[in-house]
């Protein structure tokens, strides 16, 4: 589960110090935290991985609601950060290894994602492309196994 801090801004300035407001424009900073957990096993050995984890993270979206038929809509987003997990280890690196390894790891984040969204008014399905990459911040910490590259499909109803 992610808590976010919305920092949204209709309203920009431009250079010549005047304020300008671009209606199908949309500029976005979140600042959060999250906090979860998961597991992860391999096929062809016993062993596995579980963990929690907490990310503290900051990111920035920007989109445009096509003006001339407002029926959808694009952005992109890059969400950066630390997570911080501890990890359980059953097996899944050292096979031999009877005794589960904890762990304590921290990891820089790096997540950019690319969206659309279809329909009209207040209701809109949308396609997502995600990518992640984990950076550990220490040599001695294992490899965090992820996905590289995510899809999702999405249903968006605004409150507002």
């Amino acid at each position: 589960m992610d808590w976010k801090l919305l920092i949204r801004s209709d309203i920009f300035r431009a250079p010549w110090d005047t304020f300008w407001k671009p209606s199908n424009y949309t500029f976005e900073i979140y600042g959060g935290y999250g906090s979860g957990g998961g597991s992860m096993s391999r096929n062809a050995t016993p062993g596995n991985l579980s963990g929690n984890y907490d990310t503290y993270f900051l990111q920035f979206n920007a989109g445009q609601t096509i003006s001339t038929t407002k029926f959808y809509e694009y952005g992109i987003s890059i969400k950066s950060g630390i997570l911080k997990s501890q990890i359980t280890d059953y097996g899944y690196y050292e096979m031999n290894d009877l005794d589960p390894v904890i762990s304590n790891n921290s990891y820089l984040m790096f997540e950019p994602a690319a969206f659309v969204r279809f329909g009209k008014g207040k209701l809109r399905t949308g396609l997502q492309l995600n990518g992640a990459t984990f950076l550990s911040l220490s040599s001695d910490q294992r490899h965090l196994p992820y996905r590289p590259l995510t899809l999702a499909l999405s249903i968006n109803y605004k409150l507002n």
